[in-house]
């Protein structure tokens, strides 16, 4: 249960759907951090078929509480319902299959966070691909795995998942940077992300149908808050240039994995409506000169090269049959 006469200053939310047969593991990995007292680990269920309300007595020893959801939307409008009900200066995720990658993972965010005063802060994190076989990804901004974010920045800044049930954290990471905020990247390992093949993030038809939709729904849900916003020109270039060289990545693979037709010409079409919601302005900068400039930039870009996957469409015939 929770101290309210001391309340912790590092909430974990854990977003939960039909997740009995992992969460167990995934709350043990917390209860080996050597700050426990500064921790309330907040179990957001999304209307799971079975109620948690088991382990309030079998982890009655530490600050725990279970928030139910009344209708059942996704992980990243759970993540968002224990945003918006977070009374803790921090905040950050842990994923009911994966687990916290050392003894010291929280208090070492915490103290980087408080001693730097920053909004937000990200690690390294382990990516389980196969038994025994790890991949470790580093300084990367895209998944909400290994981070850490000061509650009044997030709650004042309005910054919020969108409704997708894909690719939102991508977005919501995008809108705090673009925000303003004071962060820090630590070269240090907090995180596991534990392999779950039935995980729609795993699956092949999260790749090329469902979240392809998704990545596109962001990307315009991102564009739109940035506009909102009244974030500069330069700022909307910058991201415009990302989401554009990734659509491009999207689009080799289905080249790559010879997919239907009906799908390239559904995924272009997507495309093209993302970069015509672009306010002219940038639009007129997202010349080929400057994309191409970008290219190698890309992180996108360099983990396709660093994977010895093939180019099998140039960019630039690519991105002048979006223009067309």
């Amino acid at each position: 249960m929770v101290n309210e006469a001391k309340r912790p200053a590092v909430n974990i939310i854990m977003p939960t759907y039909n997740a009995h047969k992992t969460i167990r593991k995934a709350i043990g990995s917390v209860v080996m951090q050597d700050d426990l007292d500064n921790i309330l680990l907040t179990i957001v269920d999304d209307c799971s078929d079975e109620p948690y309300d088991y382990l309030l007595d079998d982890f009655h020893y530490m600050n725990i509480e279970i928030l139910r959801k009344p209708e059942n939307t996704g992980c990243g409008q759970s993540r968002q319902y224990g945003i918006d009900r977070c009374k803790c200066k921090y905040f950050m995720f842990l994923d009911t299959d994966d687990c916290l990658y050392t003894h010291d993972a929280v208090r070492m965010m915490y103290s980087y966070i408080e001693k730097e005063q920053l909004d937000f802060l990200y690690t390294d994190f382990l990516e389980e691909l196969n038994d025994e076989e790890y991949y470790l990804r580093q300084n990367s901004g895209v998944w909400m795995h290994g981070k850490m974010f000061r509650t009044e920045y997030i709650q004042q800044n309005d910054i919020r998942f969108s409704h997708t049930r894909l690719h939102e954290d991508h977005a919501f990471n995008i809108l705090a940077q673009m925000c303003g905020g004071k962060n820090l990247y630590i070269d240090y390992k907090t995180y596991v992300w534990k392999r779950n093949p039935e995980s729609l993030t795993r699956s092949s038809e999260h790749t090329f149908t469902y979240g392809m939709d998704n990545f596109i729904a962001n990307a315009e849900y991102v564009m739109e808050e940035l506009i909102k916003r009244n974030i500069d020109t330069d700022g909307i270039l910058s991201i415009a240039t990302i989401y554009i060289l990734t659509f491009y990545k999207y689009y080799n693979d289905t080249v790559v994995f010879d997919l239907p037709l009906s799908i390239k010409e559904r995924y272009t079409k997507q495309v093209k409506n993302y970069i015509n919601i672009i306010p002219n302005e940038v639009r007129n900068k997202l010349t080929l000169e400057h994309l191409t400039q970008e290219f190698y930039h890309s992180s996108t870009i360099q983990s396709m090269v660093e994977n010895n996957m093939v180019f099998r469409i140039g960019f630039d015939e690519y991105y002048n049959a979006l223009l067309k």
